[in-house]
């Protein structure tokens, strides 16, 4: 998301990212030894948050309506040292349908923590399963593989971890 006033010093997740998760998506360029010309000054930027794919095998007699993650810091300190805010409480958030009952997507605040996943299904039913130690890493994308039965859930991160595509560079060229 763009700001006028700079790089912030705190910057939080949504917590509901049902509608998309671009507001959460921080990205950042820095270009040094830069000298002032006419000329357009490209920029390549990168992720700072993670990312996570949650694809789900429904085995269940109800059809799934939603996921959402918690147990994680929303709020991380840009200081490129310490991911996440210290002292902050953690919180759920609602994840992004990519494709309907079959795989949500979320903006995470790097850090290490106990992961819980919960799946909500429509016959009111929520079942919930928390991984004890998550390692999420700046500018990574993480999969997580999800089966969900009648009676329960079962998660496991699984293939590898892989940066974001890169988005190329923007010469300044575009409207504002």
């Amino acid at each position: 998301p763009y700001s006028g006033q700079g790089m912030p010093a705190e910057f939080s997740v949504a917590l509901d990212q049902i509608s998309g998760a671009a507001s959460s998506d921080l990205l950042v360029a820095v270009k040094k030894d830069v000298t002032p010309t006419s000329a357009p000054v490209g920029m390549l930027f990168y992720h700072v948050m993670s990312q996570l794919t949650i694809v789900i095998t429904n085995n269940s007699d109800a059809s799934v309506t939603g996921v959402t993650v918690g147990g994680l810091v929303p709020t991380a300190v840009v200081d490129y040292t310490v991911p996440a805010k210290g002292g902050a409480a953690a919180s759920d958030v609602e994840a992004f349908e990519v494709t309907a009952g079959a795989a949500y997507r979320v903006i995470l605040v790097p850090q290490q923590a106990a992961l819980t996943v919960t799946v909500a299904t429509d016959d009111g039913k929520s079942r919930s399963k928390t991984l004890s130690s998550a390692q999420l890493e700046s500018g990574r994308r993480y999969d997580m593989s999800v089966l969900v039965t009648n009676e329960e859930i079962q998660i496991s991160l699984s293939g590898d971890i892989g940066d974001w595509e890169d988005g190329g560079s923007l010469d300044g060229s575009g409207s504002g």
